[in-house]
């Protein structure tokens, strides 16, 4: 544990670093960064803008995305991505 954040290290020996939030010094973690390897380029800015958009619904977000003028992406591949998991949104249904 250092000042901007803190390893966990599991039983198989993989560390896993943890960044504090800024105020209140809580470890965080973003499955949109860069080194995770779990989702494409494309879900994570797909994912982003769910967050953004309030957690409407993937294919709601998609469809703006790919008919609106409004939203710009980074990439275009996120209007037509495969839908990545959001562990806020199946609590919300």
């Amino acid at each position: 544990m250092d000042i901007s954040g803190t390893i966990l290290t599991l039983p198989n020996q993989l560390s896993l670093y943890f960044e504090y939030q800024k105020g209140n010094y809580l470890p965080m973690a973003s499955i949109v960064e860069e080194h995770n390897q779990n989702h494409s380029q494309a879900q994570k800015e797909s994912l982003q803008w769910h967050w953004t958009l309030e957690y409407c619904g993937f294919q709601q977000d998609q469809s703006l995305i790919c008919y609106s003028n409004m939203i710009m992406t980074k990439l275009k591949g996120s209007s037509s991505c495969s839908v990545p998991l959001c562990d806020h949104a199946k609590w919300l249904v």
